[in-house]
C-alpha cells in the first residue's frame, strides 16, 4: 500500500477501512528512505523540554510524506508531555508549514488554542539552529506520614477526604456530589471546603494537605478539568484555575499542600504505611517466604534471591526471545480485532440511530397523513374554493333578504301611519254628526214650541223682537251656524272618500308578520356564523397541515441524502448478522466462534478416533443444510469405512452418544487450554451406554478411565448392569414408598 510516496506493507487489510495503515508501520517505512536530520523540541512549564532528532527526505516530490510525518510527531508529543513552544531545526519548510497548521483557522487550531490556554502562553514555531536539550523537573512527592495530614480526591460522581495522624487513619468520608453538570464555581468551592472541615474537626491541628483529580495541573493549579465542565471560562479563569489552593489557604491559612493528577499519585497514599513496612511489603510481593524485616536483613538472603533472580532474568529472556514473534503477532492480531470490533460497533450505533430517525420521519409523516384524512372527511364541503362560494351565496341572500325587510318594513310603517290619521279624522267626524244633527232638531223643534209659547206667529216676528247674542240679528248668527256645518259634512265626506281611496291601495297588500322574519333573519345569521366559524377553522388547519407538510418534506429530503449511508450500513449489517443464502446464514461472530470451534473439533477427533477404533472423524462444515438456518457451527461425519461424509444426523443412537462424548472432551481440553492451565476436575454423564454394544462400551470407558488417572473424578448415571463390572464405587439409589434411600459401596 502507498501512502504519500511511502510504500507500506501489510499482511492484514481492514475490510471495513481499506485504506487504514498503522501509523507505527508508516514511521517505519518512512525512516527507511529518509536521510535529512532535524529536530523537534517542545517546551512546557519550568523550562522543561522534551526533544527528538529524527529524519526527513527534505525533497519537494516528498514533501507531503514529510508533513505527515512531523504533524503527527509533534502532535504525540504535545499530548504526551504538553507545551506551548516548539523549536525546529534542520529544515526552514517545516517550520512554516507547523505554523501554517497551529494557527486560527489551521488544521491543528484546537491543539494550538488548548496548550495555549493550559499553559497561559502563546503557542510559538520557533527555528533554530539547534534544539536544545531535553530537560525534565521531576518533584519529589510522598513518604512523609508524620503529623496531622489531609488526603483530598475529587472524583467526577463523589468527593473522598481522610485525616491521617502520624501514618494511621483517624477519618474518613465519600460524599457524592455533582461537579460535572454544575456551572457555579462556588458549588465546587463549597464541596471542597466542607470536605476539608470534616476532616480538619478530627485532628488538633493540620499540617499538610495533599490534592488530586482528573485534569492538568501546573504548580498546583487548575488548568483543564472534567470537573468544571459546565463553568465558562471567564469563571473558570477567574474562580477555579486556582480553587483548591484559595480553599486550603482560606481554612487552614499557610500550610504545605500538593495538587495533582490522579493518575499520578492518589492523595490516600498519605495514609500508608511506614518507610520499613512499605519497603517489606514490596519485597513479599516478589519473594512470598519472607516474613519479616529481620529475615530480609540476613547476611545470605539477599544474595541468593539475587542469584535467583537472575537466573530467572536469563530464562525470562531466552523465552521472551522465543516467544516475541508470536507476540508481535498475537498483538497485530488483537489490534486489528479490536479496530474491526469498534469500526462495527460505531457502524451499528449509526444504523441504529439512523433506523430509529427513518421509523421516526416515518411515523410522523403517516400521523399527519392520517390527520389531514381525517380532517378532510369532516369537512361539510370538499374544498376551500367550494366553502367560499357557498359562504358568498349565503352573504348574498342574506343581503336580498334584509333589503326587501327593510323595504317591507318601510311601506308597512307608512301605511300605517296614514291608517291611524284618517281613523282618527274619521272616529271624530262620526262620534260628532248624531249629536248635532240631534241638536239641530232639538233646537228646531225648540225654537218653534218657543216661538208658538211666546205668540210669535214665524221666526220673522221673533228676529224683529230679538237680536243675535253678538250683537247681529239673529239671521246672519243661524247662517254662520249653518255654515259651520256644511263645513262638517265637507270634511266628513273628503275623510270618507280618503278612507275608501286608502282601502282601494291597500286591498293586495297583506300584512306581514315582522316576528317571522326577524326570526328568518336569526336562522341565517346563525347559519352565516357557523359557516364562517368552519371557515375560520378550516383555514387554520389547512395553515397548520401546510407547516407539518412542509416539514415532513423537508425531512424526507433530508432523509434521502442519507440513503447511501443507508446502503452501506445495510451491507454490513448484513455482513454482519448474516443473510440467507444457499449455504444458509452466516454471521460475523458465528464465524469467529467458528474458529475456537475448529480447536473444539481436533481435540474431540483425538478421543473419537480412540473410541470409534479410527472410523470416524468430524468436520467442520459452514453451509447450512436450509437457506434460512444459520450457518457456521455445523458438523458432519467422514466414514473411513464408506470413504464419505454424512450429515451428524444420520448417526446411530450408540454413535450419536460417542460423538457428545467426545465433543464434550474436546470443549473440555480447549478450555483448558485457553485458561492457562486448568484442570478438569469432575465430569457426569447421565445415560446414554445403554445404546453401545460390548465392545463400544468397553472403549468409551477406557477413554473415561484415562482421565481418572490423574486428579479428574468422572460420575456416571445409569442403570446398566454391564457397568457394574467397570465402576468400582457405586452410589445405588433406591425408591421406595417411603421415599428414596441412598447408599455407598
Amino acid at each position: 500500500m502507498n501512502r504519500f510516496g511511502i510504500s507500506v506493507e501489510l499482511k492484514h487489510v481492514p475490510p471495513l477501512d481499506p485504506e487504514f495503515i498503522p501509523l507505527m508501520r508508516f514511521n517505519r517505512a518512512f525512516l527507511e528512505t529518509a536521510k535529512k536530520p532535524v529536530g523537534i523540541a517542545v517546551e512546557r512549564a519550568d523550562g522543561q523540554m522534551a526533544s527528538c532528532r529524527t529524519f526527513i527526505h527534505g525533497t519537494p516530490e516528498m514533501a507531503e510524506a514529510d508533513h505527515y510525518y512531523i504533524n503527527r510527531l509533534v502532535k504525540t508529543i504535545l499530548w504526551m508531555k504538553g507545551g506551548f513552544k516548539v523549536y525546529v531545526s534542520g529544515d526552514e519548510g517545516i517550520a512554516e508549514y507547523l505554523r501554517s497548521i497551529y494557527c486560527a483557522g489551521g488544521g491543528q487550531e484546537f491543539d494550538w488554542d488548548y496548550m495555549a490556554s493550559v499553559f497561559e502562553h502563546p503557542f510559538e514555531i520557533v527555528l533554530v539552529d539547534d534544539i536544545p536539550v531535553a530537560k525534565d523537573a521531576p518533584k519529589a512527592m510522598g513518604g512523609h506520614l508524620e503529623g496531622c495530614r489531609i488526603g483530598f480526591d475529587a472524583g467526577g460522581s463523589d468527593r473522598k477526604v481522610s485525616a491521617v495522624i502520624d501514618g494511621e487513619t483517624v477519618y474518613s468520608e465519600e460524599v457524592v456530589w455533582f461537579p460535572k453538570v454544575n456551572s457555579d464555581p462556588d458549588y465546587h468551592y463549597d464541596g471542597i471546603v466542607a470536605a476539608l472541615k470534616s476532616a480538619a474537626g478530627h485532628m488538633p491541628r493540620v499540617d499538610a494537605v495533599g490534592v488530586s483529580s482528573a485534569g492538568v495541573f501546573i504548580n498546583d493549579r487548575t488548568m483543564n478539568a472534567s470537573l468544571f465542565l459546565q463553568v465558562p471560562k471567564d469563571l473558570f479563569d477567574a474562580k477555579v484555575k486556582d480553587i483548591y489552593i484559595r480553599a486550603v489557604t482560606d481554612t487552614f491559612g499557610d500550610v504545605p499542600y500538593a495538587v495533582v493528577n490522579d493518575g499520578d499519585v492518589t492523595a490516600l497514599r498519605l495514609a500508608g504505611e511506614t518507610e520499613q513496612g512499605s519497603i517489606l511489603r514490596d519485597v513479599q510481593l516478589l519473594f512470598p517466604d519472607c516474613g519479616s524485616w529481620e529475615a530480609l536483613t540476613a547476611n545470605e538472603y539477599l544474595p541468593q534471591k539475587a542469584r535467583a533472580l537472575r537466573q530467572a532474568e536469563a530464562d525470562s529472556k531466552r523465552a521472551w526471545e522465543e516467544a516475541r514473534e508470536k507476540q508481535k503477532r498475537s498483538t497485530e492480531l488483537v489490534k486489528q480485532r479490536q479496530q474491526t470490533e469498534e469500526q462495527l460497533a460505531a457502524l451499528e450505533e449509526a444504523l441504529k440511530r439512523a433506523g430509529e430517525e427513518q421509523t421516526a420521519y416515518t411515523l410522523a409523516a403517516e400521523k399527519w397523513d392520517s390527520v389531514i384524512s381525517t380532517l378532510r372527511s369532516q369537512l361539510q364541503y370538499p374544498t376551500k374554493e367550494a366553502a367560499d362560494q357557498q359562504l358568498q351565496r349565503q352573504k348574498e341572500r342574506r343581503n336580498s333578504l334584509k333589503t326587501q325587510v327593510d323595504r317591507h318594513q318601510q311601506l308597512l310603517q307608512t301605511a300605517k301611519d296614514r291608517r291611524t290619521l284618517c281613523s282618527g279624522k274619521l272616529t271624530g267626524k262620526q262620534e260628532s254628526l248624531p249629536g248635532l244633527e240631534q241638536a239641530r232638531v232639538d233646537a228646531a223643534q225648540a225654537l218653534q214650541t218657543a216661538v208658538t209659547e211666546n205668540g210669535f206667529s214665524s221666526l220673522e216676528d221673533v228676529d224683529r223682537v230679538l237680536l243675535a247674542p253678538d250683537g247681529r240679528r239673529g239671521e246672519d248668527w243661524l247662517k254662520q251656524q249653518r255654515n259651520v256645518l256644511t263645513a262638517h259634512r265637507h270634511e266628513l265626506s273628503s275623510t270618507q272618500n280618503r278612507i275608501q281611496e286608502l282601502t282601494a291601495q291597500t286591498k293586495d297588500v297583506t300584512y306581514t308578520d315582522l316576528s317571522l322574519l326577524q326570526e328568518e333573519i336569526d336562522q341565517v345569521a346563525g347559519e352565516y356564523r357557523t359557516v364562517n366559524e368552519a371557515y375560520i377553522k378550516l383555514k387554520q388547519r389547512i395553515g397548520l397541515d401546510t407547516t407539518v407538510l412542509g416539514q415532513v418534506s423537508k425531512a424526507k429530503t433530508l432523509l434521502k441524502k442519507t440513503d447511501g449511508a443507508w446502503r452501506r450500513l445495510d451491507l454490513l449489517a448484513n455482513l454482519a448478522i448474516g443473510v440467507s443464502g444457499d449455504g444458509g446464514k452466516l454471521s460475523f461472530d458465528r464465524y469467529v466462534m467458528g474458529t475456537v470451534f475448529r480447536e473444539i473439533l481436533e481435540m474431540a477427533n483425538q478421543r473419537l478416533n480412540v473410541m470409534s477404533g479410527g472410523r470416524y472423524e468430524l468436520l467442520h462444515q459452514i453451509n447450512a443444510g436450509r437457506k434460512n438456518a444459520k450457518a457456521g457451527l455445523e458438523v458432519e461425519v467422514l466414514d473411513m469405512k464408506t470413504g464419505k461424509q454424512r450429515n451428524s444426523n444420520s448417526l446411530s443412537g450408540g454413535e450419536s452418544f460417542l460423538v457428545s462424548l467426545s465433543l464434550a472432551l474436546g470443549l473440555s481440553d480447549v478450555v483448558q487450554h485457553h485458561a492457562g492451565g486448568r484442570q478438569l476436575d469432575a465430569m457426569f454423564i447421565d445415560e446414554g451406554f445403554g445404546s453401545l454394544d460390548g465392545t463400544t462400551l468397553d472403549t468409551a470407558l477406557s477413554v473415561l478411565q484415562q482421565l481418572t488417572e490423574g486428579n479428574c473424578l468422572v460420575g456416571i448415571i445409569s442403570h446398566v448392569g454391564r457397568l457394574e463390572e467397570s465402576i468400582p464405587q457405586k452410589i445405588r439409589v433406591k425408591s421406595t414408598a417411603q421415599g428414596s434411600f441412598l447408599w455407598q459401596e
